[in-house]
């Protein structure tokens, strides 16, 4: 997997899990941008140019998390891009939120985990 740097989308709809993360991310020296929810993430990965996109599995309404990286995905490929795409469960996950993603993070996420995780999806940090 080629190396990226540029922002990491977070999305979830739990403002202090989405924040937790944000702030180890920013910590490490990645940007960081964040979403509640798949119509606000759908906006910003149209605005820009993302190394990654981190989705809670479960979300109201809408696209659930693999739908809506599903999406991302799909629309970086009609671009000839590509965009890392990660997933976030509640317990052990399901062969339905693994399909087609790249990689799979446990709630709650353990910093070590997310940088692993960044870090195999070859993610590098802005100030990296």
């Amino acid at each position: 997997m080629p190396l990226r740097q540029g922002p990491v989308l977070l999305v979830d709809d739990d403002d202090v899990s989405r924040a937790l993360m944000a702030e180890v991310l920013r910590g490490a020296g990645h940007t960081v941008l964040e979403a509640t929810g798949a119509d606000p993430a759908m906006a910003c990965w149209q605005q820009h140019d993302l190394a990654a996109v981190i989705s809670d599995r479960h979300m109201p309404g809408g696209d659930d998390g693999p739908a809506l990286l599903a999406r991302i995905q799909a629309d970086a490929r009609a671009h000839g891009r590509a965009v890392p795409a990660c997933v976030l469960c509640t317990g052990s996950p399901d062969e339905q939120s693994a399909a087609g993603l790249d990689a799979v993070l446990t709630k709650p996420v353990r910093p070590q985990d997310l940088h692993a995780t960044l870090a195999a999806l070859g993610v590098l940090p802005a100030s990296g």
